[in-house]
């Protein structure tokens, strides 16, 4: 059995050989990645003619076949299968990125926690919204999964632009390439478990009138839907009412209409959700979330009060300074 050191040098040394003969002049390299709450070895291979590459992380190929549960035969076709489909997409010049005007209406947004990422925020622009944290990022290609490039300040700053101008471009990178949707638990559920096994689960009717998932049509990186207002204002339309938002994952998030539990109550639920169903790179936040519709913002729901009194002290203060 390899010691990971060994298995990270192995997959390093004979991935090629389980690639098609196009790749075999290909350079392989193994790098360090700071990613949602932790960081990943991966493995990157670069193809003369192709010069961004998807980055393959090995943490979990590791995991499976240090269990057992996949030989190291395996494990290696299945990198390179993962490799070969998500090369970027051929119709989409990746030397485009250098210039705003071609990329902007492809450019979208990922939300994560400011706690545990100030590695993964080195050196990117990003926008805070309470403890969460919005990122911005480059869509190469739906075509097998969300192939994304993360925009440095570097890359923001060789485009004349600023971070707002991100933000906006981001919002309706989203709305066309990933639009949000807001499902009942029962939708959700038949999904997740098909309508003979929805049936058996006896949920009660009344949990589509208070919960609500919202996510986007890829259920990948969802959680950002909460940034746009439009998105908040349509998740609004729905649930009749304020509502408290639980952040299940950064894929999507839990819309739960207020007066139903307290504050604490759902905290608590989040946590334990965390602790026990939610992987550590897609966990996105312990804490539960209010939207501010009159000033479009996101704030912790335990902050409430205070923020309330900061509010009323900058009033104060606005009001007067126009004496």
């Amino acid at each position: 059995m390899l010691n990971f050191n060994e298995f990270q040098e192995h997959i390093k040394n004979t991935i090629l050989d389980y690639l098609p003969e196009e790749f075999s002049d290909a350079d392989v390299d193994l790098q360090q990645v700071a990613k949602n709450n932790e960081m990943l070895t991966g493995i990157i291979i670069h193809q003369e003619k192709i010069n961004i590459s998807p980055t393959i992380y090995l943490d979990s190929f590791y995991k499976d076949y240090l269990s057992g549960c996949k030989d190291l035969d395996t494990v290696m076709g299945e990198i390179g299968q993962i490799y070969v489909q998500n090369v970027p997409d051929k119709n989409f010049d990746v030397s485009r990125i250098t210039d705003f005007e071609l990329v902007k209406d492809r450019i979208i947004a990922k939300v994560i926690c400011m706690e545990n990422n100030e590695k993964l925020l080195e050196g990117k622009p990003y926008r805070q919204m309470a403890d969460l944290t919005v990122t911005y990022h480059v869509l190469l290609s739906k075509e097998n999964g969300m192939m994304t490039v993360p925009i440095s300040d570097k890359l923001m700053q060789s485009w004349g632009i600023a971070e707002d101008v991100l933000f906006t471009a981001a919002k309706n990178g989203m709305s066309n390439f990933t639009p949000v949707t807001i499902k009942s638990m029962t939708e959700t559920l038949i999904e997740m478990c098909g309508e003979e096994q929805f049936e058996l689960m006896e949920v009660p009717t009344e949990a589509d009138e208070m919960m609500y998932i919202m996510s986007n049509t890829e259920n990948v990186n969802g959680a950002a839907a909460i940034i746009d207002p439009n998105n908040m204002d349509l998740a609004r339309s729905y649930m009749q009412d304020d509502f408290y938002i639980l952040p299940l994952s950064v894929h999507e998030v839990l819309l739960v209409k207020q007066n139903q539990m307290s504050v604490k109550e759902l905290e608590d639920m989040v946590k334990t959700f965390n602790a026990s169903a939610v992987a550590l790179q897609d966990r996105l936040s312990d804490h539960v979330y209010k939207y501010d519709f009159a000033r479009y913002e996101i704030y912790r729901a335990d902050q409430e009060q205070q923020r309330l009194a900061e509010l009323n002290a900058e009033q104060a203060r606005t009001h007067a300074a126009g004496r």
